[in-house]
């Protein structure tokens, strides 16, 4: 009796949480929860595009997006984080490598390759190569980009950035981001006016 009361009370909760709305932050949580029990797996913390990068080595914010920046969070192109950074910008990204083996099969100090590519309307605008050799929870590197030296047909357009593991060709993360131009800016300041 007592176990099928039990039983018949897990049944009522099922039938709650079917019904209940999906929190998205919940399972975005359950699934960087389970890469990070994945024991050989890389994972991106955060791509961000930012106005400035910390170079100051006394800094709390060391390494770390300054001034002004966005966070990139989906590839959905219904949703624009519109960037208006001027005359550079900086594509940040941060790897958890912190379940990683560094060492090969014959016990071998081998540290992992990563590419970051930033490309629009399927031209590559820059690559960087950079190579990990620590357990860590937070990897930083960034591309900047000089938008001044950007062809004008790519500005108002969606940007796409990629991160990849070279080991294996995985891309660990794709996110978009749409760049405006300036004047772009400066017309909606004056409609906003």
């Amino acid at each position: 009796s007592t176990l099928n009361t039990i039983s018949a009370a897990s049944h009522i909760e099922q039938e709650i949480d079917v019904e209940q709305e999906i929190d998205e932050d919940t399972v975005i949580k359950e699934n960087i929860a389970e890469q990070k029990n994945n024991e050989n797996d890389i994972y991106v913390n955060k791509i961000i595009i930012s106005k400035n990068i910390d170079n100051d080595k006394s800094s709390d914010t060391y390494r770390n997006p300054i001034d002004a920046f966005k966070t990139i969070s989906t590839l959905d192109e219904s949703v624009i984080k519109e960037v208006d950074y001027y005359p550079t910008l900086f594509i940040w990204s941060s790897v958890n490598t912190e379940n990683v083996s560094l060492m090969n099969e014959n016990e071998e100090f081998e540290p992992i390759n990563l590419s970051m590519t930033l490309k629009c309307k399927e031209k590559l605008i820059n690559k960087l190569d950079y190579t990990i050799t620590a357990n860590t929870p937070r990897w930083r590197e960034w591309i900047e980009i000089n938008i001044e030296n950007i062809d004008r047909n790519m500005l108002n357009e969606f940007w796409n950035v990629e991160i990849v593991d070279n080991r294996n060709n995985a891309v660990l993360e794709s996110r978009n981001f749409k760049l405006i131009d300036s004047n772009t800016v400066l017309e909606q300041t004056e409609l906003n006016v």
